[in-house]
């Protein structure tokens, strides 16, 4: 169905952990040598609703109006807060689902990311 390009674990400081899953997402984007312009979507688990929102001011270098830009490819479907967070499976179900939407959009690529507890995350970008 698609194809796991690369993936990364990263750890901060516990006080990043709102602003990891975008420095998860720089460092596997700087390793594959890919921009995040050519990432058709970006999912980033909301552990808590401001995750999404704080990553995406990150990688945006903090320009709000990039950031805008960002978030019309962020989470087009809804997060964790309306799709679900299950425990254990969280990373599974934000790949299938990343999978599942870039087929229906006719194929590219996707980057993903989720913050692990205090002061880790994890990213992977998928191709369909």
């Amino acid at each position: 169905m698609g194809k796991i390009i690369d993936h990364i674990s990263i750890c901060g400081e516990p006080r990043e952990t709102p602003l990891l899953p975008a420095v998860a997402i720089q460092k596997i984007l700087s390793r594959t040598d890919l921009a995040l312009g050519e990432m058709k979507l970006i999912e980033i688990n909301e552990a808590f609703a401001a995750m999404p929102l704080v990553s995406s001011l990150v990688l945006a270098d903090f320009d709000r109006k990039t950031a805008e830009r960002i978030r019309e490819r962020l989470n087009v479907n809804g997060g964790a807060i309306s799709i679900g967070h299950p425990i254990g499976a969280t990373g599974a179900r934000l790949l299938m689902h990343m999978v599942y939407e870039l087929r229906r959009q006719g194929g590219g690529c996707g980057v993903v990311s989720i913050c692990g507890a205090i002061g880790q995350s994890d990213a992977a970008i998928v191709e369909v």
